[in-house]
């Protein structure tokens, strides 16, 4: 029945060949579905077929359609839109120059809905009583109607009348249209680009809608963790305060001080500060505190992308996975591991050779070893590999190989793992929310299942017993 289940939700909409496919919508026959990314597909009842069509041909505005009476953003309608009139501002606005709407380019997960909600939904759609859970969609919000026209501000998704100032739809609280600006993004590479998501305005400092406890100063910046899919982090200098969102580092425990800008190799951006180490759990939404700093036993310093060095030994950052249960379905738990390098001899590093992003060469005495910086993305697990022969040594120095080649000489064993000590252990696990609702659904089949035994075994009884 579970799987039944399953199999009802992944396909509650049977897609038919003879679709005409309009941005995140399609229309088969006289019906016009939306596609929701993440959410499934869903019927779009009060949509007309025949006038139905895209406000825009630009991919940002692919959620965004209009038939003769109403305009969707999703499935939702609009609202008050006229639709012969309709404009689009810019970064999600749209208008008809009475009202005025933003519809996020981006679906996103119905966060009033809880598990519980979504299984109920689920059971109910199973069951006929209902339409299938609706989980994602695309956050949209009306504008209160204002004397001055609307126009865009900045590279990112603001508008304002020229007195209130408005983000992804809603207010931007006590915001200066006229001093706000986009706190510049520090990459790995020294260059510096405008923020979407921190704004300050002189006084105060925003992430999205919300003002930080912080006041703006010219040389705040964002930290982007190079070739990584984690988070970016604002950061004080003067204080060496940090944030992560809106969520604050604990002020006692800084100055705190990024322990690398590059995430080819890990899957926890590491803090250092004289308490500890310091990193954010995305699942927890919390900073975790780690108290043991290896690197405050020595002076080190960067000598590769996550590779340090003070002299006397070298440490070096390395990510693995590990998944529990069913790789598809179950948790997955991601690793961040400290190491030592165990090479005990006392001849100075020198580096060899550079090959832009990708790797780096370095002799310590007798040993060769290849610093990597494609990362894991490239299937490439290891940080450091020792050059096992010269042969390997005067490939790699010849010219820069490509990932391919470089797997090539991995699985051949010219490049190994060297022999090491994990200092440091950084964990996070991470649930999905699918799994939750399947766990959930299966359990409450099994009680139903259970309680329909005992009503049936009673009625049996009650049948077969003779009357008093």
């Amino acid at each position: 029945m579970c799987f039944i289940l399953v199999a009802k939700l992944s396909n509650s909409h049977d897609h038919s060949t003879n679709q005409q496919k309009l941005g995140i919508f399609h229309i088969e026959g006289q019906k016009v579905y939306a596609n929701i990314a993440h959410g499934g597909t869903y019927w779009i009842q009060q949509a007309d077929a025949h006038s139905f069509h895209l406000i825009s041909d630009r991919i940002k505005y692919r959620q965004l359609a209009a038939d003769r009476q109403h305009v969707y953003c999703g499935q939702q309608i609009l609202a008050g839109l006229n639709v012969q009139q309709l404009k689009i501002i810019a970064h999600g606005y749209i208008t008809d120059g009475q009202s005025t709407w933003y519809c996020a380019p981006q679906s996103q997960e119905i966060a009033s809905l809880s598990t519980i909600q979504q299984t109920l939904q689920s059971l109910r759609y199973f069951l006929n009583l209902g339409t299938p859970p609706v989980t994602h969609d695309y956050p949209a919000f009306k504008l209160p109607a204002s004397k001055q026209h609307y126009h865009a501000l900045l590279d990112t998704d603001l508008l304002t009348d020229g007195t209130a100032v408005y983000y992804r739809g809603q207010v931007l609280p006590y915001a200066n249209p006229h001093t706000l600006r986009q706190i510049p993004q520090k990459y790995a590479d020294g260059t510096y680009r405008p923020s979407p998501v921190y704004l300050a305005d002189g006084q105060r400092v925003y992430y999205q809608n919300t003002v930080l406890d912080l006041k703006d100063n010219p040389d705040i910046y964002v930290l982007v963790i190079d070739q990584s899919h984690q988070e970016n982090y604002l950061f004080e200098p003067h204080t060496g305060q940090v944030y992560v969102r809106d969520l604050a580092f604990e002020q006692k425990y800084r100055p705190y001080r990024v322990i690398s800008q590059y995430g080819a190799h890990i899957q926890h951006t590491l803090f250092l500060s004289p308490s500890g180490i310091f990193y954010f759990d995305a699942e927890k939404r919390k900073i975790i505190a780690l108290r043991d700093n290896p690197f405050l036993n020595g002076n080190f310093k960067e000598i590769a992308p996550l590779v340090y060095a003070d002299g006397q030994q070298v440490l070096y950052l390395e990510t693995k996975n590990a998944y529990q249960g069913h790789k598809r379905t179950m948790a997955k738990a991601y690793f961040s591991v400290l190491y030592r390098l165990n090479d005990a001899q006392t001849a100075a590093w020198q580096q060899l050779k550079q090959y832009d992003n990708h790797y780096s060469l370095w002799q310590h005495g007798e040993h060769f070893y290849y610093f990597d910086q494609l990362g894991s993305s490239q299937l490439i697990q290891k940080t450091i590999y020792r050059i096992k022969d010269l042969e390997s040594l005067h490939m790699l120095q010849h010219a820069r190989l490509s990932p391919q080649q470089i797997r090539q000489l991995i699985k051949q064993d010219k490049l190994v793992e060297p022999q090491r000590t994990a200092l440091l252990t950084v964990k996070s696990k991470v649930v999905y929310r699918d799994q939750k609702m399947i766990w959930f659904m299966i359990i409450t089949i099994l009680v139903l299942s259970f309680i329909l035994f005992l009503v049936q075994r009673y009625r049996i009884y009650r049948q077969s017993s003779p009357a008093t």
